[in-house]
């Protein structure tokens, strides 16, 4: 992972290792992306990284649940921001 000049990196959306085309990608601040990758590693899938973060890093009153859009071409979802 290569940082850019102004402290960003890209951050694959879905690994190339899982099945990504490696085009889908999101700037992250470098620092975030390194903690990213200590936490979670490469092999983790979606729902291992929300067992991960219920089970050791979220307050136990809350749960984080997450659920797979069907699509054709995950890579032609569109980001939606609440």
């Amino acid at each position: 992972m290569t940082a850019f000049a102004n402290g960003f990196s890209k951050h694959h959306r879905q690994p190339i290792a899982q099945g990504g085309s490696g085009t889908r990608t999101t700037l992250v601040m470098h620092e975030q992306h390194i903690a990213w990758h200590n936490l979670f590693s490469g092999d983790m899938t979606v729902p291992d990284i929300v067992q991960s973060l219920n089970d050791y890093w979220i307050d136990p009153r809350y749960i984080i649940k997450c659920e797979k859009l069907e699509t054709a071409d995950p890579n032609q979802l569109e980001l939606q921001f609440p």
